[in-house]
């Protein structure tokens, strides 16, 4: 054994990792949960079939190649508990090890594409100021390092708060979501470049689909999307 990873062993067994699901037990060896949260977490399969339940909701709503998440969302579930304490509660590292759980998935997958370019969703320069952080952007970049492709965060800009969508039909919040979002693009770097959109959660897909029809319109090629959960 090298000495480096036996230094690892004891760092480890003195300071372990906590689990991201339930924050209480120390992560297992090689994991980001413990036994019980690894155990009951609920992955996806989208990394290994192209037809699921986000393929399908986007589907004739705008192009793609990939559409997909790691974790399926539900209420009072793990994984509305690790988004809640990354979004609410300052757990900067949760976003990180989404993003390498993604990364792992991706670089694993056959279906997979290589993106050109990663961009995260933005969120409005005062949540990000208030927050500390924009969660996709955490979630983002370690799937940027394993895929060794750029992510650029000042291209895709959220000007504006989103006022409420309770009462808007679909067409009419992806049109309300859509005049808040700019591109920031003097370059033309996005002319004709894969993109892949990168979120914390897909519950409507009125963001994502507001987003996508932004970035065709400053010439993309073709957009692929991934989230750390989606709602079914």
């Amino acid at each position: 054994m090298k000495l480096k990873n036996i230094f690892h062993d004891i760092a480890y067994t003195i300071f372990p990792n906590l689990c991201i699901g339930c924050g209480r037990k120390p992560s297992s060896r090689n994991s980001h949960f413990c036994v019980s949260c690894a155990f009951n977490v609920p992955f996806t399969d989208h990394f290994e079939l192209k037809t699921h339940y986000v393929s399908s909701h986007f589907f004739g709503r705008f192009k793609y190649d990939f559409a997909g998440s790691l974790f399926v969302f539900r209420e009072r579930s793990i994984v509305q508990n690790m988004l809640h304490n990354l979004k609410y509660k300052r757990k900067a590292y949760i976003g990180t090890a989404l993003g390498e759980m993604i990364g792992d998935k991706a670089t694993e997958s056959h279906i997979f594409p290589r993106p050109d370019i990663i961009i995260p969703i933005p969120i409005h320069f005062s949540k990000k100021y208030h927050r500390g952080y924009n969660q996709s952007e955490l979630i983002a970049s370690p799937i940027a390092k394993k895929l060794h492709c750029e992510m650029m965060n000042n291209l895709l800009i959220k000007e504006k708060t989103t006022e409420s969508q309770t009462r808007k039909s679909r067409s009419e919040r992806v049109i309300n979501v859509k005049e808040s979002f700019s591109i920031n693009d003097p370059t033309q770097i996005l002319k004709q470049k894969h993109v892949l959109l990168v979120d914390d959660v897909i519950t409507t897909g009125a963001t994502i689909e507001a987003c996508a029809q932004l970035l065709y319109d400053h010439g993309i090629d073709t957009l692929s999307v991934v989230s750390a959960a989606a709602a079914e």
